[in-house]
C-alpha cells in the first residue's frame, strides 16, 4: 500500500465499493483516507462514505514531509518545473512555468495553493512546486 490512513489525498475515479470494477469521475477530487481494505482492488476508503480508491486513480497527495508555510496575504506566486495541476489532474502547462501567477487562496493545512493567469483559473497546486522565492 502507498497511502496510509489519515493521508488527504488528490484522485481521478471514484468507485461505489472496494470490489468496484467501474469507476466514476468524481464531483470532488480530494479527500481523506479512513480505512483500508488490503485485499480490495479499490483498498482506500474515503471519509463520510464518499467512496473507495485505487493506486491507480490517486493524482496527488498531500506530502506531510512539506513543512514549508506560504503567507495567506501573498498575492503571487512562481512555480517551478513539473508543477502538476491537483484539479484537473494533469500537469501545469509549461507556459505558465516560471512567471508571476495571481494567488487566489493558500492552504497551509492541505499544502496547496490556488492560481490564475489573466483573470483564468489555473487551479491546486502542491507547495512543492511553488518557488521559495521570487
Amino acid at each position: 500500500m502507498k497511502y496510509n490512513i489519515g493521508d488527504y489525498v488528490f484522485f481521478n475515479k471514484l468507485y461505489s465499493s472496494s470490489y468496484d470494477d467501474k469507476g466514476i469521475d468524481p464531483i470532488y477530487n480530494d479527500g481523506r483516507i479512513v480505512r483500508i481494505w488490503k485485499t480490495a482492488k479499490n483498498p482506500y476508503e474515503l471519509c463520510n462514505n464518499n467512496g473507495f480508491i485505487n493506486d491507480e486513480c490517486i493524482t496527488g497527495f498531500v506530502d506531510k514531509t512539506i513543512t514549508k508555510e506560504i503567507s495567506e496575504n501573498v498575492s503571487k506566486i512562481i512555480l517551478k518545473k513539473g508543477a502538476y495541476n491537483l484539479s484537473k489532474n494533469k500537469p501545469i502547462e509549461d507556459e505558465l512555468i516560471g512567471i508571476e501567477l495571481d494567488v487566489l487562496n493558500v492552504n497551509n493545512t492541505k499544502k496547496y495553493v490556488i492560481v490564475s493567469y489573466n483573470h483564468k483559473l489555473i487551479g491546486k497546486v502542491s507547495f512543492r512546486y511553488v518557488k521559495d522565492s521570487f
